[in-house]
């Protein structure tokens, strides 16, 4: 998720803005599968004195990239998918991931859906505000 100038023209199919560049930047450069606060939407944050390092259902990793790029940070909050639909104890989006990654033959991908299970795995819902 990112934060900043953004100019959005659906009628004519045109997008372009700090925002944007920054979001898709961070997104394709991930190699794993998940959502990030890239470094506008931390100093966004920031500012209503919100420690981004603790946020709920948000835990820092370190940012596994396709390359090795030295502009982009690598360590951000990264969201901790399915943690808001808990069944049994059990998040049923770790669940779909491993399901899916049975169909997937090539390995770069089998590895994506690795680190983000692995990520599910080792980060839970913090109970507290």
């Amino acid at each position: 998720m990112s934060v900043g100038d953004f100019y959005a023209d659906p009628k004519n199919n045109i997008y372009f803005g700090r925002a944007l560049i920054e979001a898709y930047t961070y997104g394709e450069n991930q190699d794993w599968i998940g959502l990030l606060l890239t470094p506008s939407a931390i100093e966004k944050i920031s500012q209503y004195e919100i420690d981004t390092k603790n946020l709920l259902n948000y835990a820092n990793m370190k940012v596994p990239y396709k390359k090795n790029n030295k502009d982009l940070i690598s360590e951000l909050p990264a969201y901790i998918i399915g943690e808001h639909s808990i069944v049994n104890g059990e998040n049923l989006c770790i669940k779909s991931l491993i399901n899916l990654r049975s169909k997937i033959k090539e390995q770069s991908i089998l590895k994506k859906y690795d680190r983000t299970i692995n990520f599910l795995k080792l980060n839970k819902r913090r109970n507290e505000i």
